[in-house]
């Protein structure tokens, strides 16, 4: 309000020139059925462009830039391909009709026509993707519909399946059932006495399968025939008798018991229903309890076979880290008793370190450490591990542990000074801490460990070629030393000197090549700067633990192709 209004106008348009947006360059050319458009990014990065296509009209923006092209005739915008490649942004757009264009826009029309062409284009854009919305939309739902018809369908052949399957156990059921009951009555009218078969042939009453009350005496015979000659052989007073007791018999109630339908024929399921005690209840069954035993799990989802390798790879690389859990501690421990055996800790190590997996390795040490730490093997090996992952304080460390482990068992009563698996243990763990020493650059210290290795493996050669190399190296870093001097001093021809005499000892020694590059630029020579320049990256270049890259065009990588001296682990910023 303070401003007025007339200068906050002004204000407001100064604003919006600020931000006006930039025209960007483009290049292009055409084929009878296609036109290729590439713009210049310059710098921006692909999530910033925004690319608008329409039947006559091509939109692009990105940071600044804003480009904007009324095409002469009509294209196939559905059918656009972006691609964005070293900074470049490459368009790739059909012709709706093939032919060739005179000119990549239109000419001749006002602004007004072209404003009225360009909301058509939009306009007719906008329909088709509303119509292509709307299409994909009824589609999804149609797929659903089928999906869900399918799922019922599944659903129904299933429960169709499992009523099948409980009819056919049911039927399987009824037979064996059926089956037995025939089987016990056989043995039963076998095993009876002689006068209780021939009481069976009387008439007998059973109860019926309808449930209604009893009111009249119902009788049933034996399918069997009476063998006449057994039945002149009964005394009157014996039918007499059996006679009296049926009739008492009759007076009590029956329990009616329904017999299942099945296939068997009218005399079988007649002597079943005979056979049926009445009153029958079986003993009870015997108490007892069932102990189950889980095995222990760290993760929390079911266990998979197919990812059991993968969970203890996973177990073994994070044990450190689970040990130091309160929670998950006990059930690491209870996993297996090989997860706390350190020897079989060991030979999980020695298989990751086989394997290049260094980091496993080192992880499967640490814990077996935990468990034995007198295991100077183990030790040894963890050493290494450090060594290989460019942990040169560590290795050190282990290595000046086991060095001090050993000599402590060499002080002992029961020492063996011949003891040849404790003499490799000692030349080994010199030459790590050798090599660690030497990769941080005190090469004096690397040069003593590998002198005493050396002395005690007088006949292992490979020292003695890593003792000179290590000798080289050292005067090496002595001369360059003298050149940094030189250089901080401002005598750049005496520096230069000095790194040229440093790489005539080591042409690889990657720091004094660098620096004398240095030396160059101060002095002008940029055609030598830039050639130290190209060396020393190249040799950076090279990852010496990158097994992809062992292996060139012209053969295995060399020591020429490899840096030396202080070099930065491969990968870091350094």
């Amino acid at each position: 309000e303070s401003l007025g209004e007339q200068p906050c106008n002004r204000r407001l348009k100064i604003i919006e020139n600020k931000t006006m947006p930039l025209e960007a360059s483009y290049d292009w050319r055409q084929t009878a059925s296609l036109i290729v458009v590439e713009i210049p990014l310059k710098g921006s990065s692909s999530s910033e462009v925004n690319i608008i296509a329409a039947d006559c009209l091509l939109k692009i923006s990105f940071g600044r830039y804003l480009l904007h092209l009324d095409l002469l005739e009509p294209i196939i915008d559905e059918k656009c391909i972006a691609k964005i490649k070293n900074g470049k942004l490459t368009l790739k757009i059909p012709k709706r009709e093939p032919q060739m264009w005179k000119s990549l826009q239109i000419d001749g029309l006002s602004k007004s026509e072209l404003k009225a062409r360009r909301a058509a284009a939009l306009e007719a854009k906008s329909s088709l993707e509303n119509e292509l919305l709307s299409k994909a939309k009824d589609r999804k739902i149609e797929d659903e519909h089928k999906a869900l018809r399918k799922q019922m369908a599944l659903e129904e052949d299933e429960r169709q399946h499992i009523d099948d399957l409980k009819s056919e156990e049911k039927r399987v059921a009824e037979e064996t059932i059926f089956n037995a009951i025939a089987q016990d009555q056989n043995l039963e009218s076998k095993l009876l006495p002689q006068n209780q078969n021939h009481s069976q042939d009387f008439p007998k009453k059973v109860p019926i399968s309808n449930p209604t009350t009893i009111n009249e005496k119902e009788t049933i015979k034996s399918s069997d025939p009476i063998d006449d000659d057994n039945f002149d052989n009964f005394d009157e007073d014996e039918v007499n008798a059996m006679l009296a007791d049926d009739d008492e018999e009759e007076e009590e109630d029956y329990e009616l018991v329904e017999v299942p339908q099945t296939d068997l024929g009218q005399d079988t399921q007649e002597m079943m229903e005979e056979d049926i005690e009445e009153g029958y209840t079986p003993s009870p069954r015997t108490g007892g309890v069932v102990k189950f035993n889980f095995t222990p799990r760290i993760f929390p989802t079911p266990m998979r076979e197919s990812k059991q390798y993968e969970e203890e790879d996973w177990i073994a690389k994070n044990r450190n880290h689970l040990r130091n859990n309160p929670q998950l501690k006990p059930q690491l421990d209870a996993l297996d008793i090989g997860d706390s055996d350190p020897t079989w800790l060991k030979g999980k190590g020695d298989d990751y370190y086989r394997g290049r997996d260094y980091r496993a390795a080192l992880n499967a040490y640490t814990t077996a450490l935990e468990i034995a730490p007198s295991m100077t093997a183990v030790l040894a090996n963890r050493g290494a591990c450090h060594l290989q992952l460019g942990e040169l304080v560590r290795c050190v460390e282990d290595c000046d542990t086991l060095l001090a482990t050993l000599d402590m068992e060499a002080m002992g009563v029961d020492a063996n000074p011949g003891d040849v698996v404790k003499l490799s243990m000692r030349v080994k763990a010199l030459a790590r801490r050798g090599a660690a020493k030497c990769s941080q650059g005190l090469f004096d210290e690397a040069l003593q460990d590998l002198k005493h290795a050396a002395y005690l493996s007088p006949s292992d050669d490979s020292l003695d070629n890593d003792l000179l190399r290590v000798d080289k190296l050292a005067k090496c870093d002595k001369l360059k030393k003298e050149a940094d001097g030189l250089l901080g001093a401002g005598k750049l021809d005496s520096a230069l000197e000095t790194y040229t005499k440093t790489l005539e000892l080591d042409s690889r020694f990657v720091s004094a090549l660098s620096n004398r590059a240095a030396c160059y630029l101060a002095l002008g020579l940029y055609e030598e700067c830039a050639t130290d320049c190209t060396k020393a990256l190249d040799l950076l270049a090279t990852d010496p633990n990158d097994t992809s890259a062992l292996q060139l065009e012209t053969g295995p990588l060399t020591n020429s192709q490899l840096p030396s001296g202080p070099v930065p682990p491969a990968g870091s910023t350094k």
